[in-house]
C-alpha cells in the first residue's frame, strides 16, 4: 500500500499518464480526420435528371463534378432518339458523394428492324391489328377498285409498295391499300363521337373503318393524361354525313362538360336552320 501511495504521489507517474492521454487523443483525432477524408463526409452532390440527354453530354457534366459514368445497357424505346439516355441509377434528385458511379441505359443507336407480315387479302381490321401488334403504325387507308372489297391489296411505305418480309424500322408508318367496289359501295355514315371519351371515340372510329385526323385540344387540356380523360365536343365531318371508309375524321376535345352541352345545342340549332 505504501508503494502504491508513493507511486500516486510521484510526478513521474502523472507525467507518464498525461503523455499517454495526449497520445491517445492524438491517435483518435488522426483516425477521425482520416475517415472524414476517406468518406468525404458532408460532400454530397445532387444527381440531376439525365433522361433525354446524350451520353457525351451527361459524361461531361458529371465528370466535372467528380462523378463517374458507366453505360450498362442499350434498349429500344419509342419516343427517344438513338443514343439518348432512357434510364439512370441512382435516380434524379438523390444525393451521392464524389467518386460515386452513375449507371446509364441508352436508347439503341441503331433502330430495331421488323419484317412486314403478309397482309395480302387480309381484312383491314385484321391487318391493322397485326401491324400494330408487331410495332408498325397504320397512317393512311387508300381505297382502290377491287372485286374483293374490304381486303388489303398491298402495303405502302413512304409511297412505295413493299412486299411481305421486307424489314422496316420499328414504329414505321405505313399505308394500307384496301379494295372497294367500283361503284363506291364502301360509303359509310359518320357516327356521332360527341360526348364520348377520347379512347371510346378512337375505338368506334377504327371499327367503322375511318382514320383519326387532327385532334384539337382546348385550354382545359394541359397534359397527355388530360387528353385521355377528355370528351369529344365537336367532330368534322359531322353526324350522318356519308363518306368513304378510310377518310379522316377530326375531333375537338375538352374537359368542360358545359362547353360540350353548349356546342351540342348550337350545332342542333344550326342543323334545324339549314
Amino acid at each position: 500500500m505504501i508503494a502504491i501511495w508513493n507511486l500516486l504521489r510521484s510526478k513521474f507517474f502523472w507525467k507518464n499518464i498525461g503523455v499517454a492521454v495526449l497520445v491517445v487523443a492524438l491517435l483518435l483525432l488522426g483516425v477521425y480526420f482520416s475517415l472524414r477524408n476517406l468518406t468525404r463526409h458532408g460532400e454530397q452532390i445532387e444527381v440531376p435528371s439525365l433522361i433525354g440527354l446524350y451520353e457525351e453530354e451527361a459524361r461531361m457534366f458529371l465528370e466535372q463534378r467528380g462523378i463517374a459514368v458507366e453505360v450498362i445497357d442499350s434498349v429500344q424505346v419509342r419516343g427517344y432518339k438513338p443514343g439518348e439516355i432512357v434510364e439512370q441509377n441512382p435516380e434524379a434528385h438523390t444525393f451521392v458523394k464524389k467518386g460515386r458511379r452513375i449507371y446509364l441505359t441508352l436508347n439503341a443507336r441503331n433502330p430495331r428492324v421488323l419484317p412486314l407480315p403478309d397482309l395480302k387479302d387480309v381484312s383491314y381490321r385484321q391487318a391493322k391489328a397485326m401491324l400494330e401488334s408487331v410495332g408498325f403504325i397504320v397512317e393512311n387507308v387508300i381505297y382502290a377498285p377491287s372485286e374483293f372489297p374490304g381486303l388489303v391489296q398491298n402495303v405502302q411505305y413512304q409511297g412505295v409498295v413493299v412486299d411481305a418480309g421486307t424489314r422496316l424500322p420499328d414504329g414505321s408508318k405505313v399505308d394500307l391499300v384496301v379494295g372497294q367496289t367500283a361503284d363506291g359501295g364502301d360509303l359509310q355514315r359518320v357516327p356521332s363521337f360527341v360526348m364520348l371519351t377520347y379512347a371510346e371515340a378512337q375505338r368506334i372510329l377504327t371499327e367503322a373503318g375511318f382514320v383519326l385526323g387532327a385532334v384539337v385540344c382546348d385550354e382545359t387540356i394541359l397534359s397527355e393524361t388530360d387528353r385521355n380523360e377528355a370528351f369529344v365536343c365537336k367532330q368534322e365531318p359531322k353526324l350522318d354525313e356519308w363518306i368513304n371508309k378510310g377518310k379522316r375524321i377530326d375531333l375537338w376535345l375538352t374537359k368542360d362538360l358545359e362547353k360540350i352541352n353548349s356546342d351540342n345545342v348550337q350545332q342542333t340549332e344550326e342543323e334545324i336552320f339549314f
